[in-house]
């Protein structure tokens, strides 16, 4: 008797899809991955947006390749596409893999941050859990593509105050967790410079909490998956 491969595909969630490799990355000190930090974008857009029209949610790919890309036909492309015009919040996860000197792998970078752009203010709001490292510099370019996208003058860079990792490996949790934050901060209807008001205490857990939440949202995927699996296997032994 031979044992099948397990699949490599564990969860998908609209666009984004996790493998075992994938979620072993979910346990501490692992960095987390671009396929990490998108699945965790889809839910957000499906599960908490409710594929609300008002936000748009980059997720790294999308965000590196605009960022390479100055051709302004392929900007207008994307906007359009993911119609941006008429977007109110469009967040954008930033990796400083351009920095790295390796084009075309989102992969190849060392950190992750978020960059929030406010339509009704033209603010862009830049959140990262460590200051002064080169997403700001990514983050710059990425405003000039917008700029392009939506046809309209350069957003103002706006760093905000976030809170802190205290090690070198949990910016993709911390990302993840910036732009659930910015979300709901927009479903609240308040304005995203008000994200991390004065005097916000970070818990101590919650970094650990929102790898957990990633790797149990997959779990659940995954036990939902198979159960359908099962029940059309039913289905077929019943009508056969």
């Amino acid at each position: 008797m031979t044992h099948s491969e397990p699949p490599s595909r564990i969860a998908s969630l609209g666009d984004a899809s996790l493998s075992v490799d994938d979620l072993a990355l979910l346990v501490p000190p692992c960095w987390m991955n671009d396929k990490l930090i998108s699945f965790w974008c889809e839910h957000l857009r499906i599960n908490v947006l409710k594929n609300d029209s008002r936000v748009a949610i980059f997720p790294p790919n999308l965000s590196f390749f605009i960022s390479l890309t100055d051709d302004e036909e392929e900007l207008v492309q994307i906007a359009t596409a993911n119609n941006l015009k008429k977007s109110e919040l469009i967040i954008l996860t930033v990796n400083d893999s351009r920095q790295s000197g390796v084009t075309g792998n989102v992969a190849s970078g060392t950190h992750w941050s978020v960059l929030a752009l406010e339509r009704s203010t033209n603010n862009a709001y830049y959140i990262d859990s460590l200051p002064h490292l080169p997403n700001v510099k990514v983050s710059k370019v990425l405003l000039g593509r917008m700029a392009k996208m939506l046809a309209t003058s350069r957003p103002t860079f706006v760093e905000l105050d976030a809170p802190r990792q205290r090690n070198s490996y949990d910016c993709g949790a911390f990302a993840c967790m910036f732009a659930e934050d910015v979300v709901k901060c927009f479903l609240d209807g308040k304005q995203i410079s008000s994200v991390y008001q004065a005097g916000f205490q970070l818990h101590s857990d919650a970094i650990d909490q929102k790898r957990q939440a990633i790797g149990k949202l997959a779990c659940l995927l995954f036990n939902e998956k198979h159960e359908d699996d099962r029940n059309s296997v039913k289905d077929i032994n019943r009508h056969s």
